[in-house]
């Protein structure tokens, strides 16, 4: 049965025969064997519930009554299905073919394929996607006098036949509509498939996204990149369909998945926003599909989302101005964005407030995006807020400075002349005007100070994470390129074979740019970073040029407004910046991990030992001929490593690939936690695997890996040449 099918659906074999057990010589002894075997056989798939259908081949000689005992598992009564036998006449053989191409294009794996039904004017048209099509596959049989396919040259694709069949091949087909042309006089009785071969790799980034007013847990999207086996990036088609999971892993353990809605703008596949509110370590799983043309599936470990403290701007010698209370207190505010804010957009709340002047105590209240402070006096005021997050992160803000009222008294004096009166007015009025200014222009250099101070805050916290993406950088060389006698997954990858480099996830690191690739987010995000330092840097001097050459208030008060707004800009891009050299760092952390694992995979598998003995008993394809690979080499020592079943020497004929093909299959030591030892195969391309049970039938599956422990003999069933080629293989320890 295929992994994916459906357990609950039935097991069934067909078995293609004229019934005659015998061997060209007609040898009775044979016969015998052969009729025990083939009993033997029917009551394995009896005990599985497995039915047998028999497609009876009426030849000149054969047994019809034995195959109608087969099909009922030999028992004397006639109650088998009239339907699960049939027979077919010699002349109709042919007619099997496109049965058995439905069958084959339908054990593939990184393809799909549809029927071809032409129209009244002999033309099929489909659509070839943009979605990294590596090749197209026509077959089409019946009376057909001339096809080929419309608007494409003729060498671009080949083309040839096998008596009615007629075979297209179109490798690196353009992306757009395609008609195949078919012209023959009976268009009813063409048939055929068409199949679509695609190969896409994946490259996910999931951003933080701002977060609206009242959200809790933290807006992110997901950004995905597709590219083809080169490296080079695809803009998939409008039409494909792509559904995204993302998989967090909490620090207990537990998973929650998340599936945001996907959509494709320019090629590039989007999620909408999503929120994730919890923290650990996050996976995705893609799956992208064209109707039934593609169907491609991807998943990795992503990243982590970790818990930051809230990022805290003291405040020193602050001019504060409040109003009296009832009581005679004094309370002012300040806004919360001046004293804190969190990275994640959680909401922050105060725990405590320590007092650090016993002489003029003060208490704090939070609303409406202000800390609301009433001091006992006015004066000096000192104190700290011990702040926490949502997350429960927690920090420190400090709060100094002079505080005065706002009351102004007026102690008027009797002058006796109204005229010298309305000076002193008017003079006093002038001077308040003036004084406002003043003030007004102090809070805009504590507010440009406020910014600044910020702004140094932030470089500090970036250095920081500069310095993890400098050893991140230099990580990645190392694991990439190793150090000392400690190889790097590229020499690792120097030591397989293409396919096995593929199998083992390590061609994409011998693309000549991915070192440049994978480091260039990083290196621009500091650019910019660098780029926002000399902006700021700028904004001082002009800041200390207005401080001193302050001849004309309103033109200092806007210059200094200038000056805020432009170094507010810069700050913020440092805040972009550092949010995502972070996520650039935590990317690297996950690659050099991932790097780690596969150059470790392949470490232990050059230098495991391969201590079992591998002889092949049956090959379909060449009767009476097998063949064997020893595990110890010319010192008697065990081989390590791997070799190919293409090497595997066949006696009096040479080796096993030489005589039916490429079987893409590679064999590895294998040893499991028990002590079990075996071989392990592995592949490209699926096979058909399954071990043989005395007694207890035999269930054959499609795989990509396998494993052969010692002692036992297993049937395999591979690819080769457009030919299905089975083999009966035995494991021996040594």
């Amino acid at each position: 049965m295929f992994d994916s099918q459906d357990s609950s659906r039935e097991r069934i074999i067909v078995l293609f025969s004229d019934g005659i057990n015998e061997n060209l010589a007609g040898d009775s002894a044979y016969k015998a064997v052969a009729d025990r075997k083939t009993e033997e056989q029917a009551a394995r798939l009896k005990k599985m519930k497995a039915k047998i259908y028999c497609v009876y081949l009426q030849k000149d000689r054969n047994d019809e009554a034995y195959l109608q005992r087969l099909v009922n598992y030999f028992s004397d009564e006639r109650d088998y299905v009239p339907s699960r036998f049939s027979k077919v006449m010699d002349s109709e053989i042919s007619t099997l073919s496109d049965k058995f191409a439905a069958i084959y294009f339908a054990m593939q794996n990184n393809m799909k394929y549809r029927e071809v039904i032409p129209d009244s004017t002999g033309n099929v048209n489909f659509y070839i996607p943009s979605l990294g099509v590596e090749k197209l596959q026509v077959y089409l049989d019946g009376n057909i006098q001339k096809s080929g396919l419309a608007s494409v040259k003729d060498s671009q694709y080949t083309m040839w036949k096998d008596k009615t069949a007629t075979f297209i091949e179109y490798g690196k087909p353009k992306a757009g509509d395609c008609t195949i042309e078919i012209d023959s006089p009976d268009l009813d009785g063409v048939s055929g498939t068409i199949a679509c071969y695609a190969y896409l790799q994946v490259s996910v980034d999931i951003n933080k996204k701002e977060k609206g007013k009242g959200e809790k847990g933290k807006k992110y999207e997901m950004v995905v990149h597709f590219y083809d086996r080169n490296g080079e990036e695809v803009k998939i088609d409008s039409m494909a369909s792509v559904e995204a999971t993302v998989i967090m892993v909490d620090e207990e353990g537990e998973e929650t998945e998340i599936a945001p809605a996907m959509k494709i703008e320019e090629g590039i596949a989007k999620s909408d926003a999503f929120v994730m509110d919890t923290y650990g370590a996050y996976r995705y799983k893609l799956h992208l599909t064209y109707e039934d043309f593609i169907d491609l599936s991807y998943k990795a470990e992503a990243g982590s989302v970790e818990k930051t403290a809230p990022i805290v701007h003291n405040m020193e010698d602050g001019n504060f101005r409040g109003e009296k209370t009832e009581d005679g207190k004094i309370a002012f505010s300040i806004k919360e964005s001046k004293l804190y804010e969190d990275l994640e957009g959680e909401g922050i709340s105060i725990e405590n407030v320590a007092q650090l002047n016993e002489a003029n105590k003060v208490s704090v209240t939070k609303k409406d995006g202000y800390v609301n402070v009433v001091a006992d006096d006015t004066g000096d005021v000192n104190f700290a807020l011990q702040i926490v997050d949502e997350s429960g992160m927690k920090a420190e803000v400090t709060v100094h400075g002079n505080l005065s009222d706002k009351g102004i008294d007026r102690i008027l004096v009797k002058i006796g002349s109204v005229a010298v009166l309305m000076f002193v007015l008017l003079f006093i009025l002038g001077g308040i005007r003036i004084r406002k200014k003043k003030e007004q222009l102090g809070e805009l250099f504590s507010e440009f100070e406020r910014i600044a101070s910020e702004f140094t805050q932030m470089l500090n916290v970036c250095n920081e994470e500069k310095e993890k993406f400098k050893e991140n950088e230099s990580r990645i060389r190392r694991a990439l390129h190793g150090e000392g006698k400690k190889k790097g997954v590229l020499e690792f990858a120097g030591l397989l074979e293409e396919e096995q480099r593929e199998d083992f996830g390590l061609d994409v690191y011998q693309r000549e740019d991915y070192e440049e690739n994978i480091l260039a987010g990083g290196k621009k995000i500091q650019k910019e970073i660098e780029n926002a330092k000399r902006g700021i840097g700028i904004y001082k001097g002009k800041e200390e040029s207005i401080k001193k050459n302050q001849g004309n208030v309103d033109n200092a008060i806007k210059e200094i407004r200038e000056c805020c707004g432009r170094a507010s800009e810069e700050l913020h891009k440092v805040k972009d910046g550092y949010r995502m050299l972070r996520e650039q760092n935590e990317k690297l952390i996950g690659q050099i991990r991932k790097m780690g694992i596969e150059a470790g995979t392949v470490e232990d598998m050059l230098g495991n030992e391969i201590v079992c003995k591998l002889s092949i008993r049956e090959i379909t394809t060449l009767p009476n001929v097998m063949g064997q690979k020893g595990c110890r080499n010319d010192a008697g020592k065990y081989i390590k490593g791997f070799y190919k079943l293409d090497d595997v020497k066949i006696l009096g004929k040479g080796k096993l690939g030489d005589n039916i093909g490429k079987t893409g299959i590679y064999i590895y030591g294998y040893e499991d936690e028990d002590g079990s030892v075996g071989l392990e195969l592995r592949s490209m391309r699926e096979f058909r695997f399954g071990l043989q049970r005395a007694g207890n039938g035999m269930d054959m599956e499609l795989k990509k890996e396998a494993v052969l422990l010692s002692g036992n003999r297993y049937s395999v069933k591979i690819q080769v040449n457009r030919w299905e080629v089975g083999m009966i293989l035995e494991v021996e320890a040594q």
